[in-house]
């Protein structure tokens, strides 16, 4: 006789933001490995650890969960948003402000960038003026 493991995940959606999502596994490893690359964002500075949708931005992300963060244009333009990667697995979209000294240095703009994987930022990232 096979036991299972529970799973159970935060996955927010538009029209559920606190849907709680159970699955079974066999295999413990499997639960394990499952559990430990869950998709999330860690806030350096806080003490907030939020679970992510891969298809909404940082942006979106620090707003449905009430963290306070400047934007403006929601499209890369005007760099209100900007703040630092300091770890995890990210895409980026075009953005019109930062060079490749941001970028390379791990700057980042919430509104252009979808976290993929567990993620950590800091939202103190100096301002500079392009």
């Amino acid at each position: 006789m096979s036991e299972y493991i529970h799973v159970h995940a935060n996955m927010p959606t538009a029209t559920h933001p606190k849907v709680c999502v159970a699955t079974e596994y066999q295999d413990l490893s499997e639960a394990q490995t499952i559990v430990a690359n869950r998709a999330s964002m860690t806030i350096i500075g806080t003490n907030n650890t939020i679970d992510i949708d891969p298809s909404k931005s940082i942006l979106e992300h620090l707003e449905i969960n009430n963290i306070p963060i400047r934007s403006q244009c929601r499209s890369g333009i005007c760099g209100s948003c900007r703040l630092k990667i300091i770890s995890g697995k990210y895409k980026r979209e075009t953005d019109f402000y930062l060079d490749e000294d941001d970028t390379a240095s791990g700057y980042a703009l919430a509104c252009c960038t979808y976290p993929t994987g567990k993620i950590t930022i800091s939202l103190n990232a100096p301002r500079s003026t392009p």
